[in-house]
């Protein structure tokens, strides 16, 4: 979840917790002191009621709400005992008025009139106080809507105008390329904490990039001087090996010494080329046909598998494969993974390559055991029996498809080894 949605969250929770716990206390206030005038009203009812009784003693004769609002009933001194202090109640009954049961308000106090114990009734009804409480209790609902969706889009708003720096930040270094000399958008905030966070990030991204011009300066000045000395070596021995006074061991070990040699150089320039791609150095990117390439590969293969007697078998899908890639590190690649399926392969062997809309699988004959799919991929991860090449070929076309998200498989079945490239 973003952090704007996750701020608007808790802002949101926080909000209708209050403002409900607000909304409730008010209604209940409210309703309450709706009650509370309509009460008043009936206490002066009474004591008017009182009045009248005192100037007119023939209104104790009302025993029923059938002449106005008040009813007067003679009681027994232990009923007086109940009615001593005002009783109120909510009840329904026929008004004068009218022949249905409405909601009023009733209050009831003991009398004593010469002796004589009465309980005086008064009602008032409270149909237009009900109305108007549930009228308030509707507009509350309405109002904490209301006032729920106003702040959550005020502050949706306040939020992102207040994060937008972070955001400018923070798209910068999604975008931010350490062979790129750009460095971070301007941002116009004046909070410290923004402010900050744009000269930590401006430092770290000026470190990373020194850093990574030393490693890259580093890696071709070894690379460099690893070769003339290599170079230099071999020279020497080829001229050791064309005197003729050479007996034949001697010329053995110089041959072996110069495979040795060889087999340095290819492991310097795999190294260099494992360090150029784990420092994303291959930049320039072009649309490639798969076929085409693998096609001009197996061309330049041509001797090394008519030597080993090898047949070819290559199953193009009707719709072509494209990638968008570096052109050398595509091509290093496919020919890593093709001399690869060549040098495991047995004699009169056989090697089928399926491009796919999507894929491109590779798959060989060979004598070798399955391979161990844990070391698979490792650096300098070779298999025992193997004689070829300095353990670094896989690694090189792991390093390939994870800087480009290709998925790389590995399958073995029946004494056919399958390695398969996944692009899209």
């Amino acid at each position: 979840m973003r952090l704007l949605n996750r701020s608007l969250q808790y802002l949101a929770v926080s909000i209708l917790v209050v403002v409900g716990i607000w909304s409730v206390i008010f209604y209940f206030g409210f309703r309450d002191e709706v009650y509370d005038i309509v009460d008043d009203n009936l206490e002066d009812q009474l004591e008017l009621l009182d009045s009248r009784v005192k100037e007119d003693p023939s209104l104790l004769e009302s025993t029923s709400f059938e002449d106005g609002m008040f009813s007067i009933s003679p009681i027994t001194y232990e009923e007086a005992l109940v009615y001593q202090e005002e009783v109120f109640r909510n009840t329904l009954m026929p008004l004068p008025f009218s022949n249905d049961l409405e909601q009023v308000r009733m209050l009831t106090e003991a009398y004593q009139v010469n002796g004589q114990y009465y309980k005086y009734q008064v009602v008032s009804s409270t149909v237009e106080e009900d109305d108007l409480v549930e009228s308030m209790f509707w507009f509350i609902i309405w109002l904490y809507i209301a006032l729920i969706l106003t702040i959550v889009l005020i502050n949706n708003w306040a939020l992102k105008n207040l994060w937008s720096p972070f955001y400018t930040v923070l798209k910068d270094l999604k975008d931010f390329r350490v062979e790129q000399s750009s460095g971070l958008s301007d941002i116009q905030s004046s909070t410290t904490e923004f402010q900050e966070l744009k000269r930590v990030a401006d430092e770290l991204i000026e470190r990373t990039r020194k850093s990574y011009i030393n490693q890259k300066h580093f890696t071709e000045n070894a690379a460099h001087e690893l070769q003339t000395p290599i170079a230099v070596i071999t020279s020497k021995l080829e001229l050791i090996l064309e005197k003729a006074e050479l007996n034949e061991q001697d010329a053995a070990t110089v041959g072996e010494i110069l495979e040795i040699t060889s087999r340095l150089n290819q492991l310097n320039k795999s190294l260099l080329l494992l360090s150029r791609i784990d420092n994303n150095q291959f930049v320039e990117n072009e649309r490639i046909s798969v076929s085409d390439m693998i096609r001009r590969l197996m061309e330049n293969l041509e001797d090394l598998t008519s030597y080993k007697q090898i047949s070819i078998q290559i199953d193009e899908n009707e719709d072509p494969l494209y990638v968008e890639a570096n052109p050398y590190l595509t091509e290093v690649l496919f020919q890593n993974l093709l001399v690869n399926a060549i040098n495991h392969n047995k004699t009169n062997g056989s090697v089928k390559i399926s491009v796919d809309y999507n894929s491109i699988k590779i798959c060989n004959s060979s004598t070798e055991e399955k391979l161990d799919r844990d070391k698979l991929f490792k650096r300098f991860s070779k298999n025992p029996g193997s004689k070829h090449g300095n353990g670094l070929g896989l690694a090189i076309i792991k390093a390939i498809c994870e800087l480009y998200d290709y998925q790389i498989s590995y399958s073995f079945n029946d004494g056919i080894h399958c390695f398969e490239v996944a692009v899209q």
